[in-house]
């Protein structure tokens, strides 16, 4: 059995500066594009779960009083409300965002009164019925 040969001269190895500058840029491409996905997946996440949350809430059919208890005690704070298609107007401006025609729409449609909840990155719309039922909502994950 053999081992090495030091006897013969090794070959020189270049250092590429464009071979680094690749590796570089397509690692930070991989990175860029890693971190966009998980973005991503962490949003249609958010948004999901806060339309199974709010689907699940309205079949109870629930009370204006039961459903802003519920969601102060979860750390939301009630920064509208709205009874008039003025108020409802504002609300939506203030805090609708790309929603505010949504908004809009569903308050002139479904609502004698609009609760608007925000807090912990998220703004909810609960519109009530005459009854002081939950009727419709809609959310605006920030």
């Amino acid at each position: 059995m053999r081992g090495p040969d030091f006897t013969t001269p090794r070959t020189e190895r270049r250092f590429s500066p464009l071979a680094l500058l690749g590796a570089t840029a397509a690692g930070g491409a991989l990175l860029i594009l890693a971190l966009y996905l998980g973005s991503w997946a962490f949003g249609v996440r958010s948004s999901s779960l806060h339309e199974r949350r709010l689907a699940k809430v309205l079949e109870r059919k629930p009370k204006v009083e039961e459903v802003s208890q519920a969601l102060r005690d979860e750390g939301l704070t009630l920064v509208a409300s709205a009874t008039t298609p003025q108020e409802l107007a504002e609300a939506a401006r203030l805090f609708g965002g790309p929603k505010a025609a949504e908004v809009l729409e569903k308050g002139r449609e479904a609502a004698h009164a609009v609760a608007v909840f925000s807090g912990n990155g998220v703004v909810y719309f609960l519109f009530f019925d005459s009854t002081d039922t939950l009727s419709a909502y809609t959310y605006l994950v920030q």
